[in-house]
Formats: C-alpha cells, structure tokens, sequence
C-alpha cells in the first residue's frame, strides 16, 4: 500500500507527505512537511488565558514497523506570542530509535536564551535524563504575562538544571539547579546573590 503527494491544509499553512505500508513485512515509512502554519488558528491550543500565536514549520519521517519504529522529526516556531505577548523563536529536533527518544532544542525566548536536551528510554520505568542551560533570564516579560502578578521586577540570571529518574516513578527523580551569581530588583529594592547557588531534589 502507498500514498504519494498527499496534501492538506489547515491553519493558514499547508502540509505535504507520502506514505506506505508493506503487508508482507509490516514495514512502514512515511514522511509529512509542513510550512506557515499559525499556532492561533489551531482549535487545540486555542486558551482564553493564554492564547498562543506564532508560525510554524515542521517535518516528520517514520521507517521501520508498527512494533518497532524509527522516527525523526523537527520543528520551528517564529514569532511565538503568549497572551498577545512577544516570546521569541524556538527549534527542536526528536529521534526514535530502539524505544530510545531523545530530544533537543534550542530558544530565544523573552531575552532569554535557553538550550536543552533529554532522553527517555521507553520501556520498564521509563529511565529519563534531561539538561536545560539558560543565560540572561530576565523575569519582566514573564510578569507582564501574567497581567494580574501586581509585581515589579527585572533579574538577570544564568543557570543549568539536570534531572534523571524513572518517570514511572517519580518519588525517585533527582534534579539540580544551579545558578551563577545573579542580579535583580523587585519593586525597585536590588538584590545580588553572594555567590552561585545550588538546590538539590531527591527522593520526590
């Protein structure tokens, strides 16, 4: 079974693929691209709170069988708004292979830039381990976000955050955040951190 220059739209943006199927084998492989898709006119991510805008690109492809498949895929999203507020871009890429998923992905968001990336294996308990490095967090933008905060304040913050565990068991997650010396103010007061700054999870 095969289906070749299938075509959709939707969103505002329009999407091509191919696809097939072998009986014998079981094999499948796929592939489907997208472009100028915009994120406000997709019902699922559609929030009275938070509305989400921005335009999207993306491509999938899929190799191997139903019960055990191969899979990559990529993503990027420009002029992401939350609540009618600017973000940023963002990119991500995902590959499957051997019930392993990993993920990768790099940000500018609010003046922030974030890079990130984890891997799940997806079997058993669902071993995890995932890293998030990000420099000059500022949290202003994220204040005006949220409208109805009532508070002032600016930061500049650079840090990492690892976590590893199993996700099916969550009591035995362990995570670490670490922050360099940073700076903020907070309703006009100015604080400054003595020195870098560590904080440890375990054991839930």
């Amino acid at each position: 079974l095969e289906a070749t220059g299938i075509q959709l739209a939707a969103a505002g943006g329009s999407a091509v693929g191919q696809a097939s199927y072998d009986y014998e084998t079981g094999a499948v492989r796929g592939l489907l691209t997208g472009q100028h898709v915009m994120l406000e006119q997709i019902a699922a991510l559609k929030t009275s709170r938070l509305p989400l805008g921005g335009t999207l690109a993306f491509y999938v492809q899929a190799s191997g069988t139903m019960s055990d498949p191969i899979a990559a895929g990529a993503m990027q999203v420009e002029n992401l708004t939350i609540n009618h507020q600017e973000m940023g871009r963002l990119h991500a890429e995902t590959h499957l292979q051997d019930r392993m998923l990993s993920v990768t992905s790099r940000a500018e968001l609010l003046d922030t830039h974030l890079d990130a990336a984890g891997h799940v294996q997806l079997s058993g308990n669902y071993p995890a381990q995932a890293q998030l490095t990000f420099a000059g967090f500022n949290v202003e933008p994220l204040l005006r976000i949220m409208a109805s905060s009532g508070v002032n304040a600016t930061s500049s913050i650079d840090g990492k955050i690892t976590m590893s565990g199993p996700l099916k068991q969550l009591s035995a997650i362990q995570a670490d955040a670490d922050l360099k010396a940073f700076t903020a103010t907070i309703d006009g007061r100015q604080i400054h951190s003595a020195g870098p700054l560590e904080a440890s999870l375990r054991d839930g």
